[in-house]
């Protein structure tokens, strides 16, 4: 998975439909997908795919800096992304 990039949903749906492997899975491989807060995402939604939070000693969440310089502050793990398309195929 390509990291540090902006695209909308629907192309990152794409991209994960197309590597979707013979097991009947997508390899989630610690990428989190982040995005601007919206009320509702939609395909059209940008959002950039980056490494995971970092959690501190002291519990702070340090989010990578790509995703801060673009204003990205939601965010939902590649496991749930997924989790998510994997049951929709099924």
């Amino acid at each position: 998975m390509l990291k540090d990039r902006i695209l909308t949903f629907e192309d990152l749906i794409k991209e994960l439909l197309s590597v979707y492997n013979e097991d009947g899975e997508i390899i989630d491989d610690g990428w989190t997908v982040y995005y601007k807060d919206v009320k509702k995402i939609k395909k059209t939604t940008e959002c950039c795919i980056s490494d995971s939070i970092i959690v501190t000693d002291d519990d702070e969440e340090v989010y990578p800096s790509f995703a801060v310089q673009n204003d990205m502050d939601s965010y939902v793990t590649d496991e749930i992304i997924v989790d998510v398309i994997t049951e929709y195929l099924m």
